[in-house]
């Protein structure tokens, strides 16, 4: 694709004048920040969100806390569910070959499942103990991608605490 401009004026009244030139998805697109274009050519990823745990609802003692893990990648082999009493609050696994990937629930239950879709839902009952109020849980997923994002062939999500309570 080739544009021409014959002139092209920076009147811009926002923004302190400064122009931006690129291209975007739009809509939800994914801001993959700045890059100076006189400095060469430009490579760009797949514009994908990162994988993500969510909570549906809060740990309660009798229930089930339900989470769901979402924007699973395309190529997605098998994922991990990660259960644990506590963070080990390792941001970058760098040292393992997970660059930018952190592990944010200690690994005291792991479960793994084939992904079907781009969302997967898992859950931990909740026993009715009074002993359990104020008791942390935290939670992960981490996938196994095709073709390997990095050494480790995985991505790994955020993290969930979530502090049992009563209604």
């Amino acid at each position: 694709v080739e544009f021409r401009y014959v002139t092209l004026v920076n009147d811009s009244s926002s923004n302190s004048g400064i122009a931006i030139t690129g291209f975007s998805l739009g809509g939800a697109a994914i801001d993959g920040g700045s890059v100076d274009l006189t400095a060469g050519p430009v490579s760009t990823q797949v514009d994908l969100a990162a994988l993500r745990v969510a909570a549906t609802n809060r740990p309660v003692t009798g229930t089930t806390w339900n989470l769901q893990v979402s924007n699973l990648p395309p190529g997605s082999v098998l994922g991990i569910d990660v259960l644990g009493i506590g963070d080990p609050g390792f941001n970058d696994l760098s040292i393992i070959g997970l660059p930018g990937c952190g592990l944010r629930a200690s690994l005291d239950s792991l479960d793994a499942y084939f992904p079907a879709g781009p969302t997967h839902a898992y859950s931990l009952a909740i026993p009715n103990d009074p002993l359990l109020l104020g008791f942390q849980v935290y939670s992960t997923s981490a996938m196994y991608v095709l073709p390997a994002p990095n050494a480790f062939g995985a991505i790994t999500a955020n993290g969930v605490q979530g502090t049992v309570g009563t209604l």
